[in-house]
């Protein structure tokens, strides 16, 4: 399940997806599979502060900036609520 837009309270301009595995690690960027199975490099500067994943093998929730979310398209907008894509509103 993902978890919306600032569901931990942290700010409004972070993101948190639920589910993750950090797969693989860069000097720069961990590869991250999300809970629907998709993959995504994640430049570390992205990565918030709070985050459980954080390194190769660390599972849980994945903390990153709402704009590396917007520009992977991981977000959508709609009726002035963000949520991630893939998230039941009705939930």
């Amino acid at each position: 399940m993902f978890c919306s837009i600032g569901s931990l309270d942290f700010d409004s301009r972070s993101v948190v997806f639920a589910g993750c595995i950090a797969l693989r690690q860069s000097d720069l960027a961990l590869l991250v599979r999300l809970e629907n199975g998709a993959t995504h490099w994640f430049p570390l500067k992205q990565i918030r502060q709070g985050s459980e994943v954080r390194q190769v093998g660390h599972r849980g929730k994945l903390m990153v900036s709402r704009w590396i979310a917007e520009q992977k398209n991981l977000v959508a907008i709609s009726l002035n609520h963000e949520i991630p894509v893939g998230q039941d509103r009705k939930k």
